[in-house]
């Protein structure tokens, strides 16, 4: 039944993106349902939130933490991963074979393993602050966040070999329709729920979501030539921080 195939689409994207349990695993159906990404967002997002709530109750600062390190933790620190990757190979200069020679070494450079160790105190950071000052604000980056995902494999090529990066790429194509209906109909619940300031921060949130993955797609054509599944991780990760930081100066703006 389609229906079932939708379900088992969105259901192999979770097992996928997250390190929630989903009754399946299909890296090919969850290639298919990529333009759904703002939807897995959402869910990570309630997630988070939630903890917020609770811990909340025992510590405000606490209850902060705890939303930082489940919206960060959720992912398994999958495209982590990817921005190391990446980051090394900006790192460098590289471009062309030697660029991607680096993007493979398992050996981890010291400007790569600086950058990552800078993104994720500056996550924090932020995003503790933003927790505490707006949690409906920091849901509204976290949703935005995930839309990098898909923007920045629709705007590259595909790597000219067989991997997932191509996998993704490839099979979300075509359906950019969909992805902005799952992103305004993310946000849009987020924005009943926070009123104006959700709005604006989702507006901001949305323009540094944009810039990330426009400079990740444009700094992969110059050095590697296409877009794979690090550039994907790297775009999400420098999304993640550009959206919090975003979202947090409207915010306090706001406020």
């Amino acid at each position: 039944m389609p229906g079932w195939t939708w379900a088992k689409r969105l259901a192999s994207l979770v097992s996928f993106l997250t390190i929630l349990p989903s009754p399946k695993r299909d890296l090919v159906l969850a290639s298919e349902a990529l333009w759904a990404s703002p939807l897995i967002g959402l869910i990570v997002a309630f997630i988070s939130l939630a903890s917020l709530w609770i811990v909340g109750l025992v510590d405000a600062w606490l209850g902060a933490f705890t939303f930082t390190t489940l919206a960060y933790m959720l992912s398994g620190l999958l495209h982590l991963d990817g921005f190391i990757d990446f980051a090394d190979v900006l790192s460098t200069g590289a471009r062309g074979e030697e660029a991607y020679r680096i993007l493979k070494d398992p050996h981890k450079g010291g400007k790569g393993i600086a950058y990552t160790i800078l993104l994720v105190v500056s996550v924090y950071l932020v995003y503790m602050r933003l927790a505490e000052l707006s949690p409906v604000a920091a849901a509204v980056a976290i949703v935005a966040t995930y839309e990098a995902l898909y923007l920045a494999g629709a705007m590259g090529d595909p790597p000219p070999y067989q991997g997932l990066g191509r996998l993704f790429i490839v099979n979300s194509r075509g359906r950019l329709g969909l992805n902005l209906a799952a992103y305004v109909i993310a946000q849009l619940l987020l924005i009943i729920t926070g009123g104006l300031e959700a709005l604006v921060t989702a507006l901001g949130s949305t323009a540094a979501v944009l810039a990330a993955s426009a400079y990740a797609v444009s700094r992969a054509r110059r050095s590697l030539g296409w877009v794979n599944g690090d550039v994907l991780g790297f775009s999400l990760e420098l999304a993640r921080c550009l959206a919090g930081y975003t979202a947090l100066l409207l915010v306090i703006v706001f406020k």
